[in-house]
């Protein structure tokens, strides 16, 4: 049987690794974002003292969170294709040691299903059979490179008043910039600045925390110009090695004529498809799973595949 010991961020970053983490998951982005909860636990499912699984909290006022400040997390197993039994007892130790630490409650944001296809099936089939709750289920769009990096992307997957869109894009002279300095970067940012103040959506992350979170992970930034107007930009995570995320993407409102980012998702889907990325990761298009049927309409005419991205919770 496994039991759960509280470790060290030394400790729980030497046992992630890129192969079996994202982003999120590092210890360098948990400890960039602790001032966003009272208390981190990392934590490690045992046997026989070997590490089997490790997780990350963030706990606020005896709720315990993973992630506290972040899209989405996933505990990591350490070991190659562990068996359902294992994950079972991770979840035997993990509940234990909420009641031994007094945790109120517990809540997992997991990533879309095609990060880790067969580590989160085996995590839903668990907790859904040890009585946790769903709380939300969000839709997810993506792209598959595989599919759509290809000759006939826009003849077989733009719908057609995307592909319409498209085709005006390339005849209004549009030039994408891939950021390579701090004057670029700023502008890119606040373009998207501008976009959602336009929009009336707040803008999370200010510059600065941008700057600092991009020094942790491999990112692009681009901006789309027309006529030496920066008209529209996108800031890309690496967040594992064969998915992309976008993090921010928008237009200035007043050059939405153009088409922008029918444009960028296009040029975006050639960059990241020729260095060999398996997904573009366009996020979800539903908030606390009510879906907000513009976006998931945009992005499924560019040709995103729908995929499921859950919320579960547990009070302790």
């Amino acid at each position: 049987m496994m039991h759960m010991n509280r470790i060290t961020p030394e400790d729980y970053r030497t046992l992630i690794k890129p192969h079996n983490s994202i982003f999120y998951n590092t210890a360098e982005f948990i400890e960039l974002n602790k001032d966003k909860t009272d208390e981190i636990f990392y934590t490690a499912a045992l046997e026989n003292e070997s590490p089997r699984f490790v997780f990350a909290f963030g706990v606020r006022e005896a709720e315990a969170r993973s992630p506290f400040s972040a899209p989405f997390m996933i505990p990591v197993s350490i070991r190659k294709n562990p068996g359902l039994k294992h994950y079972d007892e991770a979840i035997d130790s993990l509940e234990e040691f909420a009641h031994l630490n007094h945790w109120k409650h517990i809540r997992f944001i997991f990533p879309p299903l095609f990060y880790f296809k067969e580590e989160l099936t085996a995590w839903l089939n668990v907790f859904y059979r040890r009585g946790w709750e769903i709380r939300n289920i969000d839709v997810n769009y993506a792209l598959n490179l595989g599919t759509v990096y290809s000759d006939d992307y826009v003849s077989k997957r733009v719908l057609y008043n995307a592909k319409k869109n498209l085709n005006k894009a390339m005849k209004s002279n549009l030039e994408l910039i891939h950021c390579t300095t701090d004057d670029e970067s700023l502008r890119a940012y606040n373009i998207i600045a501008d976009n959602r103040t336009e929009k009336g959506f707040p803008l999370r992350m200010s510059y600065d925390q941008v700057i600092n979170t991009i020094k942790l992970v491999e990112h692009e930034m681009f901006i789309v110009e027309h006529e030496s107007d920066d008209i529209a930009s996108a800031l890309v995570y690496i967040v594992s090695v064969d998915t992309a995320q976008v993090i921010y993407w928008g237009d200035r409102l007043a050059f939405r004529e153009f088409r922008p980012i029918n444009f960028l998702a296009y040029k975006l889907i050639q960059f990241y498809g020729s260095q060999g990325f398996s997904w573009l990761d366009i996020g979800p298009s539903t908030e606390k799973s009510i879906p907000n049927y513009g976006l998931c309409d945009f992005k499924e005419s560019i040709g995103c595949e729908r995929g499921l991205k859950y919320t579960i919770f547990k009070e302790m």
